[in-house]
């Protein structure tokens, strides 16, 4: 009678580390990105574009020369992720910010999200009065 239990307690526990090793590591080096193979023949690295989530976001206006800058907070989705933008300056007092991620697409890494703090020169030409980040506006002061 006890080798049902026996034999179902051995199995739970194969399992359990079966699953355990499919996690990866649980130290901080499993953070890092790591490769099994190049991502091509040349060892190009194949990245991927992700999003984004915006917590905060500050317009610092400064007196010229001095040019503005945005600053935001937020998460990546992974520690694997890095933040990168483009900025389309208008003629008008209107900057577009295109906020985004890059990671490459063959990375193990801890499913935990990020957290960062990036500041963006704005090179506003002139008296700037909003700034949009993936398509929602936000004034200076807000």
């Amino acid at each position: 009678m006890r080798r049902p239990l026996r034999h179902a307690a051995l199995s739970t526990c194969f399992l359990a580390v079966l699953a355990l090793s499919a996690c990866g590591e649980l130290s901080d080096e499993a953070s890092a990105p790591t490769t099994a193979e190049p991502a091509s023949p040349a060892g190009e690295i194949d990245v991927q574009r992700s999003t984004v989530l915006i917590d905060d976001v500050d317009i610092v206006l400064a007196p010229p020369p001095e040019e503005p800058t945005l600053t935001v907070k937020g998460q990546l989705p992974t520690p694997c992720h890095r933040p990168a933008w483009d900025v389309v300056d208008h003629l008008d007092d209107e900057v577009d910010v295109d906020l985004y991620t890059l990671v490459d697409a063959h990375a193990l890494c801890t499913q935990v999200v990020e957290p960062f703090d990036v500041t963006i020169p704005l090179r506003s030409r002139g008296a700037l009065h909003r700034v949009t980040i993936n398509g929602r506006a936000y004034t200076p002061g807000d």
